[in-house]
């Protein structure tokens, strides 16, 4: 089984790639950025990862390497999270200025999902690929929709001290992790 991990080395001031097959480290790839975040699309033949340098990094993954796709900017604030629709169409991402995108391959899907108050923690999926759900330090989750990009449902107040990670239970149903240790879940009737 292969594993992928984004390790920051700061001593070194640069981050590494580390494919590990079998609890064996099978190959070490330099990346020329900070690494914030990854996401791996559900083929398994592509990696985006999130950096401090505002960008989010494509890459195809063939055997234990990768090769620069493209690069997704547009973003004011560095890559905080990233996700992958489950059948691979779009790439959500959150950033540390608090926008929202959902990208379909090299082009950006929505412009206009800024309503979080601060950066935004995590961000899933649900199963139909039309809407994603998000977290954020400003306690409130947020259920976004592709075709209705103006329409939102806010969850104020979900976690004291902010949400640190959501998922889809089902197709009606998010569930959220916070700050204040406590697992919560929501009923979602989508955005009309």
């Amino acid at each position: 089984m292969l594993k992928v991990m984004a390790t920051p080395f700061t001593f070194l001031l640069r981050i590494n790639f580390i494919a590990v097959e079998d609890g064996s480290i099978s190959n070490i790839q330099d990346l020329s950025f900070e690494a914030t975040c990854f996401a791996i699309h559900p083929s398994g033949s592509e990696i985006a990862i999130g950096g401090k340098d505002n960008l989010i990094h494509v890459f195809n993954k063939s055997g234990h390497s990768l090769t620069k796709k493209y690069d997704l900017s547009g973003n004011p604030g560095y890559i905080t999270c990233l996700a992958y629709s489950p059948n691979g169409q779009y790439l959500g991402s959150g950033d540390s200025s608090r926008q929202v995108k959902a990208w379909e391959g090299d082009k950006i899907k929505t412009k206009m999902w800024v309503f979080h108050s601060t950066f935004v923690t995590s961000i899933a999926w649900s199963s139909d690929n039309e809407h994603c759900v998000t977290g954020s330090v400003d306690t409130k989750v947020i259920v976004w929709s592709l075709a209705k990009p103006l329409k939102r449902i806010v969850i104020d107040g979900a976690h004291q001290g902010g949400v640190t990670d959501v998922c889809w239970i089902d197709q009606n149903t998010v569930a959220s992790v916070g700050d204040d240790c406590c697992l919560k879940t929501w009923n979602i009737t989508h955005v009309q």
